[in-house]
């Protein structure tokens, strides 16, 4: 095989390895702006049982992560992606036929066992050379913040349009279509004259010589941004409801403040990280994020205000979304990728699952307001974390 179809060949797994994270965000995120009020259609629901069925999702993707990455280290990435989405598959039908909150978390559970992330992530890396793989993983989190836009806006139209079933009907077909393409078009083993990644003997030797304190505050960083996600889109569809604004219309208030958001983050994302040093960076995004929510908790009855704040939300969230994973794909090593990666995509899904549980319970226990107390407190406690490591490295 030549240079070019080589080429051609990596390029092609790479975009149906994107296309198949992209399905996965898309199925996580879609019901977000929704569910919280449309759920309580089910039966047996209320917001608490509505945050364990979000909630379950992030939770068992989390706990399946590093186990799944370690087992695609040994047997092949192949294997472990069509096994994780056979699973994803069965929890989509079992969502489209789901009449109860009960069955609907057990669908969710079912989902949440096809913990895909940290396998497509090694193997992302795996079939990159090394000055390219930087690029590669800034595209994947380019690409993975199109589909949370799309997944935020498409999803309660959708909704509103067809129901609750069609919708994970049609994620199954897409999720049968891409088990065909995995199965029939990936190698087997990979003869890209790339070097296959083995696990080591001593998986702790592996921890100690990947980790350290860059890598935990990126992982502290990927777990807050998602458990504050999951909150935000508590509050955000009940914000704008007791505004007047029908939840029918609510996509268009996403779609256009994330628009927004990707057009400034593609244009300037190049010239910050060329300006400023990625410390100052992570600090600078996180502080807006705190201000988005200092100006939510200040909005009352002001439609300005609240969109000023969602905006400035997701200004910080599409930035820091693609700039954590690009950062850390920087600083580790070229072993265990998969067990890396792995940690990674659970601290991610823990900050989802504990976002998701924790915002049921509390918006059904204490209201609106207590979740915004929460999100703020656990923004400057970010930022004190983050301002302390400038400080240990006489640097911000």
């Amino acid at each position: 095989m030549n240079k070019n179809k080589v080429a051609i060949h990596k390029l092609y797994i790479i975009v149906i390895l994107y296309m198949i994270f992209a399905l996965r965000i898309f199925s996580m995120f879609m019901i977000l702006p929704v569910i919280f009020i449309t759920g309580l259609n089910l039966e047996h629901a209320n917001t608490f049982l509505i945050g364990i069925a979000v909630g379950i999702y992030g939770l068992f993707q989390a706990l399946f992560q590093i186990p799944l990455g370690i087992l695609s280290d040994f047997i092949g990435r192949k294997l472990v992606i069509i096994l994780c989405l056979f699973l994803f598959l069965l929890g989509s039908l079992c969502a489209a036929m789901s009449n109860s909150i009960e069955q609907f978390i057990f669908s969710r559970f079912l989902q949440g066992l096809g913990a895909i992330s940290s396998t497509i992530m090694a193997y992302l890396s795996e079939i990159t050379e090394e000055k390219n793989r930087t690029q590669v993983i800034f595209f994947l989190g380019i690409f993975l913040g199109f589909s949370f836009a799309l997944s935020i806006i498409l999803g309660p139209f959708i909704l509103n349009h067809y129901g609750f079933r069609k919708l994970f009907f049609f994620i199954s077909i897409l999720i049968i279509f891409f088990i065909l393409i995995v199965l029939l078009f990936f190698p087997s083993t990979l003869n890209l004259n790339i070097k296959k990644i083995i696990l080591r003997k001593n998986i702790f030797d592996s921890i100690k010589s990947n980790l350290n304190f860059d890598t935990y505050i990126l992982f502290f960083s990927i777990f807050c941004l998602h458990f504050i996600l999951m909150f935000n889109f508590i509050i955000f569809p009940k914000k704008l409801l007791l505004l007047g604004i029908v939840l029918s219309d609510h996509w268009k208030i996403y779609f256009l403040t994330i628009l927004i958001s990707f057009l400034l983050i593609i244009f300037m994302i190049h010239y910050l990280e060329k300006k400023f040093s990625k410390i100052f960076l992570l600090f600078s995004f996180i502080f807006l994020l705190t201000i988005s929510e200092l100006i939510f908790l200040f909005s009352y009855n002001s439609i300005i205000l609240l969109f000023l704040s969602i905006q400035f939300f997701f200004i910080a969230f599409v930035f820091l979304e693609s700039f954590i994973p690009s950062t850390l794909s920087k600083i580790i090593s070229s072993q265990s990728k998969g067990l890396i990666m792995g940690i990674y995509s659970t601290s991610q899904f823990i900050g989802s699952a504990i976002g998701g549980g924790i915002g049921g319970w509390v918006l059904y226990l204490y209201g609106l307001n207590m979740i915004l107390y929460i999100i703020i407190g656990l923004c400057f406690l970010w930022l004190i974390l983050i301002f302390t490591y400038c400080i240990k490295n006489y640097l911000i």
